[in-house]
């Protein structure tokens, strides 16, 4: 099965931290692909090498353009995500 995570809101150090809590806890169920959507940043960069050889997690990384384009991509762009797979 698969599973989409947004994690766009994921900006601070505090978010980070619970987001890195949160991947641990899904790589530990191989039974599901976790698609992860994520705005480009250092610190996700860094959580995209620390979980780069777990084969279940999928990292989507966009670049931030705004309010309306993240509208955008979650109203429309998530679904293509997951009926891709």
């Amino acid at each position: 099965m698969d599973i989409l995570v947004n994690a766009f809101g994921i900006s601070n150090a505090g978010g980070i931290r619970v987001f890195d809590k949160l991947l641990g806890d899904l790589s530990i169920n191989n039974s599901y692909n976790y698609h992860v959507v994520c705005n480009k940043s250092l610190e996700i960069d860094n959580l995209i090498i620390k979980y780069a050889s777990l084969k279940n997690i999928y990292f989507i990384v966009v670049v931030n353009k705004g309010i309306f384009y993240r509208l955008f991509y979650e109203n429309f762009t998530f679904r293509s995500v997951i009926h891709k797979k």
